[in-house]
């Protein structure tokens, strides 16, 4: 309750069953890869969910899925800011999702050239709660009222990190909120990381698979196709 900033039990313990059915109601897919074939086939799922999930005296007590958790106890973690966690998604509804791939964009690219730049058509279409452009088009066409202003609104709603607007030619925009809906999909936003933790571990290892990669490429260069 005090890393979500919730102030009333009956709230929190609903929050809780709600969240907990949701994990229950998760699925994903299973791919094999039969020998001599090169696509992968579709061959079942695996539930999160484990058979337990329950509060008691204050507690919440929930399991997973025995082969999903196999697999999680392997999984790389994502960084992302505990602001996550107090998001209004009443008042902004897209921050959640704009803040996860702001920090998955942090995960992947960090140190690299690219780091600091996301696109917005790239960005707004990770919130499904935003409308597509062929949403407003099929009904009143107001694009900056129903895309281009909740767009600022919820990224201005995040504390974790600061940003610029830049157009495609690098200029910075003033008023970005005030764009054509032409000119706003076609622009970035430029990200301050710097008080974003660095991971020098991590960055090392990665530096590894690339020499790894390339010594392999090396010693087993790709065959050329003889001229018929």
């Amino acid at each position: 309750m005090k890393m979500r900033g919730l102030k009333n039990i009956n709230k929190a313990r609903r929050t809780v069953l709600d969240s907990m059915e949701i994990l229950r109601l998760l699925e994903y897919d299973v791919l094999d890869n039969p020998k001599g074939k090169k696509q992968k086939r579709w061959s079942g799922n695996i539930s999160l969910y484990g058979g337990t999930g329950y509060i008691r005296n204050g507690i919440i007590y929930f399991n997973f899925n025995q082969d999903f958790y196999e697999q999680l106890k392997y999984a790389t973690p994502m960084d992302v800011s505990k602001q996550a966690l107090q998001i209004n998604t009443q008042h902004n509804p897209n921050t959640f999702f704009f803040l996860r791939h702001i920090s998955f964009n942090y995960r992947i690219n960090e140190n690299k050239r690219r780091q600091n730049t996301i696109s917005i058509e790239t960005l707004i279409n990770k919130s499904p709660e935003l409308p597509s452009y062929n949403d407003v088009l099929n009904s009143d066409r107001a694009y900056n009222r129903r895309i281009v202003r909740p767009t600022f609104r919820d990224l201005d709603a995040i504390n974790a990190i600061s940003y610029t607007v830049q157009t495609a030619e690098g200029k910075t925009v003033e008023k970005p909120h005030e764009l054509q809906y032409e000119d706003f999909i076609t622009c970035k936003i430029i990200i301050d990381y710097s008080m974003w933790p660095a991971h020098p571990e991590r960055l090392e290892r990665r530096q590894q698979h690339i020499e790894r990669a390339k010594e392999i490429r090396r010693l087993n260069p790709p065959k050329r196709a003889k001229k018929k």
